[in-house]
């Protein structure tokens, strides 16, 4: 059930987030064309991090503003009851939105990332099933981030960026209750094992730099 519930949040953040691009994207955002982007950064858990992104170039008003849509990489650690500085890895699905508030050079916006980890490090995975019988192995979470950060053009279609992006880090460790219904009405109900969850909520901060290509441009 708490898998289903943290899925369940998840939607509606998406479905929110969603629908406040289509809002923004309804009123008069001149078109100006699409970008790809991949960039990488180091993190406050002394971590490296990749994402890459589609970019919508947008203006809204006479400020340049840009919807993304993207994928991220990354690591960090966590605890759980007597474990310490658990080894996590995960992927992120994120969407952006950045605005240019003097017209070039200088940007800021917001992030939501929704993403799923995993245990890296094998040794500290056999200790967690020496110790529970169903080890907590459901690590779901969702991080909102602030974006600052300057954008200088090199060549022509070929931007360079480097941006600051603190924020928090919201997810849940547990072993997650499954549900299971056949066809023919039966069910199997696995919520009879222990049940173990502990919720975190940390920093979580990055310094990232990123290769930006215009690959159309609206014809002027």
């Amino acid at each position: 059930m708490t898998l289903k519930i943290n899925l369940m949040k998840m939607k509606k953040l998406f479905v929110i987030t969603f629908l406040l691009f289509e809002a923004v994207n309804s009123t008069k955002a001149g078109f100006e064309g699409i970008s790809l982007g991949i960039g990488g950064g180091y993190t406050n858990y002394q971590t490296i991090t990749v994402e890459g992104f589609c970019q919508a170039n947008l203006t809204l008003g006479s400020l340049p503003f840009q919807p993304k849509i993207g994928f991220a990489y990354h690591s960090f650690t966590t605890d759980f009851e007597s474990f310490k500085d658990l080894n996590v890895a995960g992927l992120g699905l994120f969407l952006e939105a950045t605005i240019y508030p003097f017209r070039k050079y200088l940007f800021t916006g917001i992030r939501v990332e929704f993403n799923t980890n995993w245990y890296t490090n094998d040794y500290q995975i056999q200790q967690l099933k020496t110790t529970y019988e169903h080890p907590p192995y459901s690590i779901l979470g969702i991080s909102p981030y602030g974006i600052v950060g300057v954008d200088i053009p090199i060549v022509s279609r070929v931007n360079f960026r480097v941006y600051a992006m603190p924020g928090v880090r919201f997810y849940n460790v547990s072993n997650s209750n499954w549900q299971f219904s056949s066809s023919d009405g039966l069910s199997v109900d696995l919520s009879k094992r222990e049940k173990l969850k502990e919720s975190h909520v940390t920093f979580a901060g990055q310094i990232n730099a990123a290769l930006v290509v215009k690959i159309s441009q609206r014809k002027k």
